[in-house]
């Protein structure tokens, strides 16, 4: 029909006896290569950016594991320099948000690209 998707069907012979409903939805006004691609871009754009995300949580989770192993060897020195302290403790404090936040983000950007994969294999029905 004018206005709407195409659709094609393959009816088998033993299905012949069976009854068929097919749904017509309004058509968006693009192609099948189109849609298709526009799926296709969303989801490689939104895996990049979630795989730019991964070297930030892994390297701040480092960084705060280094601060807090050093924080726990420092509590073995017999002279210990509040300033020093109160550096690493900050240090730590700086590096386990960064992870927390860069870490929370990845998930965010996975399940994004999850979602996007999902939309990109409808796309491709």
């Amino acid at each position: 029909m004018p206005g709407f998707d195409d659709v094609q069907i393959i009816v088998r012979p033993e299905e012949l006896l069976d009854d068929r409903t097919v749904t017509l939805t309004p058509s968006d006004g693009r192609s099948f290569d189109e849609r298709y691609d526009s799926g296709k871009d969303a989801f490689y754009h939104s895996l990049g950016w979630f795989v730019l995300s991964l070297p930030v949580a892994a390297l701040s989770g480092g960084l705060f594991q280094t601060y807090y192993q050093t924080a726990e060897s420092y509590l073995d020195v017999e002279n210990k320099d509040d300033a020093i302290i109160r550096a690493i403790n900050s240090s730590y404090n700086t590096a386990q948000t960064v992870f927390w936040v860069s870490a929370a983000a990845s998930v965010g950007l996975a399940i994004n690209a999850a979602f996007r994969l999902a939309q990109y294999i409808r796309s491709a029905r």
